[in-house]
This record gives C-alpha cells, structure tokens and sequence, in this order.
C-alpha cells in the first residue's frame, strides 16, 4: 500500500485540538530552542505572540506572515548548547539602553 503523503489538508477540528497546540507550546520552550539553536537552525525560530523568550519552530514554508525571525535569536550565541539562557526578554534590553542615554 502507498504511504499516504504528509502534506494532507487538516482540517479544521484538527487545527484546533488540543494535542497539536500543546506540543507546538512544547517546542517553544527555552530547553527545545536551545537545542534548536545549537542545530544551526536560527532562522526557523519565530518570536512567538504571546511570551518575551518564546520561540515557536516554524516550518521553511510557513506563511510569511509567522516566518518572522525573532530578533533576540539572530543574536544568540555559538555556544547555545551550552549557554543557559538565550533569550532575554525584549522590554530589559530597552530599558537598558534608555538609561545609557
């Protein structure tokens, strides 16, 4: 039998389950883009909508819309794999900068 591909339209119950939403959360946790980092793989890391130092994986073919780089990733280090923290929150880094002025 031919494997059927897994490119299949979802539909939209499935869009909404539960499972699905729960383990995108999973791999936006420090630990995954961490890992994620260390792979090299920087620019599939979108700043996610509702956390500071979230990442979501996105896919090459996301919509442009959501392929979005977040900016505190391009930064993060070599050494990711080892760092413990990668992502600082947004809102510190200019606040930062408004006291140097």
């Amino acid at each position: 039998a031919k494997k059927r591909s897994r490119s299949r339209k979802r539909s939209a119950s499935r869009k909404r389950s539960r499972s699905r939403k729960r383990s995108a959360s999973k791999k936006s946790s420090k630990k995954h883009v961490r890992k994620a980092l260390a792979a090299g793989m920087k620019n599939h890391l979108l700043a996610h909508p509702k956390g500071s130092n979230n990442f979501i994986l996105a896919k090459k073919k996301a919509p442009r819309r959501r392929r979005r780089v977040a900016k505190k990733v391009k930064k993060a280090p070599p050494k990711a794999r080892r760092r413990v923290r990668v992502a600082k929150s947004r809102r510190s880094r200019t606040a930062r900068s408004r006291r140097r002025r």
